[in-house]
């Protein structure tokens, strides 16, 4: 095997994720998207391609592995695309007539890392540190600066950012990482290129927001991680002894069962949905920090609320946790008149019925302070009303 320098590579790679970070402001976006990124990847795959064995692609038990990958990538394609049956879909904002545009830019560069980086950490496969700083490279070369810096701006739109790819971009490239090590970077390829193809051409998407997206590309790469962990564990049993046994990924399908009913609840999909309170306005009932869980009532129940009800409704964005100590109909509308126990005085303006999401149900303490120190930190003081 040729030597290589790989010092020159990690520095080339480091460079430019320096130069994207510090230009991102003021490139042109289509010049990055279309040249510089695609001719520096494309350079880096050659001068490897070159200047190695080449033989980092192979791995055993081919086709039991590509099948696998098969598998994992059409069924999430499905939980993806079916889950628009709940909450909606959208047009593709990707025009099937500009396909070979938009492979170039979104797929074609996909494929250059994963080869660049099974060239790479084939080098350092008993290097735990170079691992990691691989993982930290790619994760870098992959961000779209010009999107990132853009989020700057505004504080809640970057943390959504950062939960909804940043985050999401660590865990996919530790399974990248930990695939292409253990079996090759064409496992990788096979769902990248089968994902991201589907993308491009299918008409329609889910309508995710970025909780939801995030969530979807973290559990991804760790079902990948703990497939494959367990395959591998199960062959090297087999190898070494007949008497170690090695725990099948199947004892977690209860956790993650648990973990994605979970996350619905948390997203509003059932008929109890949870909000954080954030101010003192409910005290005894319930207190800055708690966690209000409220049912969301029909047209039949909201006409049958009485006084004492507490009622959770919208207003200026926010939403409020109050009793209704009142109610009269005016134009054929209903209208609640609420107050926060703590309070002195009457909210200053009755709720109309369709302003009305849910009827309290019951309140957990504490586990809500997450959610009211974001609240603080996104708007820039403390707010008066329960928000969610």
């Amino acid at each position: 095997m040729k030597s290589i320098k790989f010092n020159f590579i990690q520095i080339m790679l480091i460079v430019y994720a320096v130069f994207a970070i510090t230009f991102a402001r003021s490139l042109n976006a289509n010049l990055y998207t279309y040249v510089l990124k695609p001719l520096f990847l494309l350079f880096m795959a050659v001068y490897l391609y070159f200047y190695t064995d080449n033989n980092h692609g192979r791995f055993v038990k081919v086709k039991e592995n590509m099948k696998t990958m098969l598998i994992i990538t059409l069924f999430y394609i499905i939980i993806y695309f079916m889950s628009g049956l709940v909450f909606g879909f959208s047009k593709n904002i990707y025009s099937i007539s500009m396909f070979f545009k938009n492979f170039y830019q979104m797929v074609l560069p996909l494929i250059l890392i994963e080869y660049i980086r099974s060239a790479l950490l084939n080098e350092n496969k008993k290097s735990l540190l170079m691992f990691f700083i691989y993982l930290l490279i790619f994760v870098l070369v992959e961000i779209n600066y010009v999107s990132f810096f853009a989020t700057f701006s505004d504080r809640e739109v970057f943390f959504k950012y950062l939960c909804g790819f940043i985050i999401p971009l660590f865990f996919s490239n530790f399974a990248y990482n930990y695939l292409t090590l253990k079996g090759s970077y064409k496992l990788v390829l096979v769902h990248v290129v089968i994902f991201e193809t589907i993308n491009l051409i299918v008409p329609i998407q889910p309508s995710l927001d970025w909780f939801l997206l995030g969530i979807y590309n973290i559990i991804l790469p760790v079902v990948m991680f703990v497939v494959f962990r367990y395959d591998l564990s199960r062959r090297t049993e087999r190898r070494f002894s007949k008497h170690k046994k090695i725990k099948n990924p199947i004892i977690y399908v209860p956790l993650l069962g648990f973990l994605t009913v979970f996350i619905m609840f948390m997203v509003g999909i059932f008929k109890y949905e949870p909000i954080a309170i954030v101010s003192n306005s409910m005290v005894p009932v319930y207190h800055r920090g708690d966690i209000v869980i409220y049912s969301k009532p029909t047209l039949e129940e909201l006409k049958k609320i009485e006084e004492d009800t507490i009622i959770v409704y919208s207003r200026e964005k926010q939403f409020v946790s109050h009793r209704v100590i009142g109610k009269y109909e005016e134009n054929g509308v209903l209208y609640f008149i609420t107050k926060g126990d703590a309070n002195l005085a009457e909210d200053s303006d009755p709720v109309p019925a369709n302003k009305v999401i849910g009827i309290y149900s019951c309140s957990i303490k504490y586990i809500g302070y997450p959610s009211v120190w974001l609240n603080q930190v996104f708007n820039h003081e403390k707010p008066t009303v329960e928000t969610k």
